[in-house]
């Protein structure tokens, strides 16, 4: 009954007056109101080639077309997915503003559909004891949608960076807060990495410092250890993760690694620009 309102309560923030048509391609069925029909086109040529780099990236294939629904009635540049009851993307098309931490892109809706996918293809991954939970509760039975929040943002991070020219794993933003909290020594705590505090950098954590340890993970281990991890929690307990099968160690042992060799990396830059003369800065005015 809950979800029951909720979808229509979603419905609800839609203008009545707009006016939806649908553009159907082999995987996905792209949903569009009046104004969005360039967009629409344009995501409509590129997405297949974007589905099969991801599936072959996540190995693994969705059964249905995945909705996806371009949205302008916002300043705000998102997005979300969702795989219940069915697998769903929502995609605001207004590109990011320069302030915005997603400002480091070459095309907003190819950049957006693949972090957007990588959730749905994440999520969707089922095997094993998930796939007979699923014969008895449908789509609701899944663990990777139960994944820590720094996994499941990270890792479609990690992929647009990885599938893009642009992505947040190569922003400014993100090189200056993990270069701050090594040379401060001011690593959040693993079980923190969600982002669910007040200070800075907040719900960055999950989406940068998350995508961070992941690339840094694939590094050490093998360009496909995540996707290995998503098949071996598509299949596995709830909330028991399978970090020493799929990495050989715990997260924990991994993560004191990462934060140690961020360090050092950011000490020896600290130490080159000491090198070449520290700019010392002085008052103009004293208005």
């Amino acid at each position: 009954m809950i979800a029951l309102f909720a979808a229509v309560a979603s419905a609800a923030t839609y203008d009545p007056d707009l006016k939806w048509r649908t553009l159907r391609t082999e995987h996905f069925e792209i949903h569009f109101h009046q104004g969005c029909e360039q967009v629409a086109d344009e995501l409509s040529q590129a997405a297949e080639s974007i589905y099969d780099t991801m599936t072959e990236e996540l190995a693994w294939v969705p059964r249905r077309r995945t909705q996806v629904v371009l949205v302008d009635r916002t300043d705000s540049a998102n997005g979300f997915a969702g795989v219940i009851p069915y697998n769903a993307i929502t995609m605001y098309v207004t590109a990011p503003q320069e302030d915005s931490n997603l400002n480091l892109y070459e095309d907003w809706s190819d950049a957006i559909l693949t972090h957007e996918l990588t959730h749905v293809l994440h999520m969707d991954t089922h095997h094993a004891i998930v796939s007979a939970a699923r014969k008895l509760v449908g789509r609701a039975a899944t663990t990777n949608d139960v994944s820590p929040g720094w996994i499941i943002e990270g890792f479609a991070t990690f992929q647009e960076t990885r599938h893009t020219q642009g992505g947040r794993g190569r922003s400014a933003l993100a090189e200056m807060l993990l270069r701050t909290s090594a040379l401060e020594n001011d690593w959040p705590p693993l079980g923190n990495m969600d982002g669910f505090q007040i200070d800075p950098p907040s719900g960055n954590l999950r989406y940068i410092y998350g995508q961070d340890f992941i690339q840094w993970i694939a590094d050490h281990r093998g360009e496909d250890v995540w996707t290995r991890w998503v098949h071996l929690y598509g299949g596995h307990v709830p909330f028991l993760l399978p970090t020493r099968k799929a990495f050989g160690q715990s997260l924990q042992s991994l993560y004191d690694a990462w934060t140690a060799e961020r360090a050092a990396d950011y000490a020896a830059v600290a130490a080159g620009v000491r090198s070449e003369g520290e700019t010392h800065s002085r008052t103009l005015s004293a208005d």
